[in-house]
């Protein structure tokens, strides 16, 4: 779709900024805010695209990216944290 990239690219630098701007609020020594951010903003702006160029409902669309989004950050990103922090790489 023409309009991916740009939006894409927004959805991913609005993702980044948060996670960045939240990194450091932690829940039990986890950072759950900075990986709940880039799903909301995915939902946000992705189901909306899905909505407008493919159809469907918003929240559908809006809940299915959400959820693809929860299940490799909470995953992935918990085990990318878990090395970072390993390393001390935090500090740095």
């Amino acid at each position: 779709l023409p309009w991916d990239v740009p939006l894409g690219g927004l959805a991913t630098l609005l993702a980044a900024w948060g996670t960045y701007a939240t990194r450091k609020w932690t829940i039990k020594g986890l950072p759950v805010i900075a990986l709940v951010l880039p799903a909301l903003t995915n939902a946000v702006l992705i189901g909306w695209e899905l909505k407008v160029f493919i159809g469907g409902g918003f929240w559908i669309n809006a809940l299915y990216v959400a959820i693809g989004e929860l299940a490799v950050l909470f995953t992935l990103g918990i085990i990318l944290y878990y090395a970072i922090k390993r390393r001390h790489l935090l500090e740095k």
